[in-house]
């Protein structure tokens, strides 16, 4: 397991690469028992995982045992608290975010070239002029990819195409800041990303 945390003015963060089985992973959630009735509706040990995993780096970014809980769209909150949250996972690594300060959308991917292969139906015309596919380097559409990922969390069904969703033009680095605006709203939005070798991360906090 690695673990790393992020602390910034608005918001606190945790990424996770996990490797182990259910069976490692069980006795680390010290609140099991509060969500033990969901737990022994999940079949897939995939699944198993996934739901213990985000429940432990949850305690440990809160500094205390909490309740993740979904609305009627889905969306993740934690019980009693006044933060509000965003998780996300691919493959091994998990992400989550929690913040005073406004809404939270955080999204990451495992780095991958499938972005190359179904770019148009993410980016227009315009988006993809500013980001070089002469030889198929995706980095700036997977960045591009998982900003509108952690957008829509944040928007919800109002993003319903991500095409309503415009990414300002950027120079794609390790790590960084990108605009974007939702069009039918013109609401306008600040990220962060963070890129490596193995996965890209976007998030933002909706101060609006």
């Amino acid at each position: 397991m690695n673990i790393q945390l992020l602390e910034t003015e608005h918001c606190r963060i945790i990424i996770a690469e996990i490797t182990e089985d259910i069976e490692e992973l069980l006795p680390l959630l010290e609140n099991y028992t509060s969500y033990e009735n969901q737990f022994k509706q999940i079949n897939a040990s995939k699944r198993k995982k996934e739901f213990i995993s985000v429940r432990f780096l949850m305690n440990i970014l809160m500094q205390k045992n909490v309740i993740i809980a979904y609305n009627t769209v889905h969306k993740p909150y934690l019980i009693n608290s006044e933060h509000t949250i965003s998780i996300s996972h691919s493959g091994n690594y998990f992400a989550l975010i929690v913040s005073l300060n406004g809404g939270t959308g955080i999204d990451i991917e495992c780095r991958t070239n499938r972005v190359y292969k179904v770019r148009e139906r993410y980016l227009d015309t315009n988006e993809l002029e500013f980001i070089m596919l002469e030889n198929q380097n995706t980095r700036a559409l997977e960045i591009a990819w998982t900003a509108k990922e952690a957008l829509f969390k944040i928007i919800g069904s109002e993003a319903y195409d991500f095409h309503t969703l415009k990414i300002c033009p950027f120079q794609p680095d390790q790590e960084g800041t990108l605009e974007a605006t939702h069009e039918p709203s013109k609401r306008k939005f600040n990220l962060h990303y963070i890129q490596n070798q193995e996965y890209t991360i976007a998030y933002c906090i909706d101060k609006n």
